[in-house]
C-alpha cells in the first residue's frame, strides 16, 4: 500500500511539474526531494542495526517508483501543456469579422491578442474590442473620403491606423484586475 501511495503522489507532483511552464515549481519539487533524501539518507547512515538493511531495501524500492512515476508523469504532463497550448494559439481575433486593413494592423492584433490572453481576458473578450476597432476603422475611412473629397492635402488626412502606436504596446501589466495566477497550462 505504501508504494501505491509513493507512485500517486510522485504522478501528481510529475503532471503538475510537466503541466506548468514556469520554473519555479521545478526548483520547488527538486529543493523538497533533495531535502527529504538527505534527511532520511542521514538517519540510515548512523543507525548501524539490521533492521535498518531491510528499511533501507524498502526505501530504495520506493524511491525507484517515485523516480519512475515522477519522470513518466512529468511527460504527460508537459504533452497535456503543449497540446492545451497549440489549440489556443490557431484563434485570430478577427475569425468571422472584417479582417484588418493591412498586415502590419493584423500581426498588431495577433500581438494584441495574446497580450489581453496573458491578462486573463478571452476570445470572445479580444473578439469585442476588435469589433469595436472595426467600427472605429469603418467612421475614419468615411471620415478620410470626406476629407479627400474636400480636397485636404495627403499629410493632413486622418490615419486609420497609427503606425507609431501600435495596440499591442498600449496593454501593460498595470491593467490587471486582480492576480489571476498561472494556470495549469499557463504559457
Amino acid at each position: 500500500m505504501i508504494y501505491l501511495g509513493y507512485i500517486s503522489l510522485a504522478s501528481s507532483i510529475g503532471f503538475f511539474l510537466g503541466a506548468s511552464n514556469t520554473p519555479v515549481v521545478g526548483d520547488f519539487i527538486t529543493a523538497i526531494f533533495g531535502l527529504l533524501g538527505t534527511v532520511i539518507g542521514a538517519q540510515y547512515l548512523f543507525d548501524k542495526s539490521t533492521d535498518v538493511v531491510i528499511k533501507a531495501k524498502h526505501l530504495s524500492v520506493g524511491v525507484a517508483l517515485i523516480s519512475v512515476s515522477l519522470v513518466c508523469a512529468a511527460l504527460v504532463g508537459e504533452n497535456y501543456r503543449k497540446s492545451h497550448k497549440a489549440t489556443e494559439r490557431l484563434a485570430l481575433p478577427w475569425k468571422g469579422l472584417e479582417s484588418p486593413s493591412n498586415t502590419y494592423e493584423a500581426l498588431d492584433w495577433i500581438a494584441t491578442s495574446e497580450k489581453m490572453k496573458q491578462l486573463g481576458y478571452t476570445h470572445e473578450d479580444v473578439q469585442s474590442l476588435y469589433k469595436i476597432r472595426a467600427l472605429e476603422r469603418k467612421r475614419l475611412i468615411e471620415q478620410r473620403d470626406k476629407q479627400v473629397q474636400q480636397g485636404i492635402e495627403d499629410h493632413f488626412l486622418v490615419d486609420i491606423y497609427d503606425f507609431s502606436e501600435p495596440y499591442s504596446q498600449m496593454i501593460s501589466g498595470e491593467l490587471y484586475k486582480e492576480d489571476i495566477g498561472r494556470g495549469l497550462a499557463s504559457d
